[in-house]
């Protein structure tokens, strides 16, 4: 197993591969995620890789806690206001394309994130300033301050109904 992990290192750092490390933009959802970014979580040789690299779809998620203010106005004039602080966890594929290697023909070297393949925040369960909510009594109004607590952002791989962490 030692011997493995030593031919595996060795192997990375005659190739340039031990610092290949996953491109991505959190706000567009763009970026470049190497043959290689994607063949050691999953455990693929490269022949494996350049069979299966069509089928990898990428997802973003990113979960946290959001504190929001619930204001509406009082029947005797005024206004009341309660905040709240709600979980939340939004979740989005991506677009994707693969990279071919200009030097090998027909050698994928990568897969291109193009971005979001739905507009940002379609998805997501956290209100925006100005959207209505509704008081404990029922009462209709609109969240006056909204503050985003991002505890964890994640860009998975999945292939075959198996999802994978990668870092970047």
């Amino acid at each position: 197993m030692q011997k493995g992990l030593l031919g595996l290192i060795a192997y990375m750092l005659l190739n340039g591969m031990a610092g290949a490390a996953v491109q991505f933009d959190i706000s567009s959802g763009a970026g470049f995620v190497s043959a290689t970014d994607v063949q050691l979580p999953l455990g693929w040789s490269d022949p494996q890789f350049q069979q299966r690299a069509a089928g990898v779809t990428f997802r973003y998620r990113t979960s946290g806690r959001y504190t929001a203010i619930c204001s509406w106005p009082l029947p005797q004039g005024g206004a009341a206001e309660e905040s709240r602080t709600q979980p939340f966890m939004w979740e989005v594929a991506l677009t994707n394309t693969l990279r071919f290697d200009n030097k090998q023909r027909g050698r994928i070297d990568g897969i291109q994130l193009l971005g979001f393949a739905q507009a940002a925040g379609s998805n997501e369960s956290v209100p925006t300033v100005g959207s209505p909510c509704s008081s404990g009594g029922g009462v209709p109004g609109t969240w006056s301050s909204v503050a985003l607590q991002v505890e964890v952002r994640t860009l998975v791989a999945r292939f075959g109904g198996v999802d994978t962490v990668l870092p970047f």
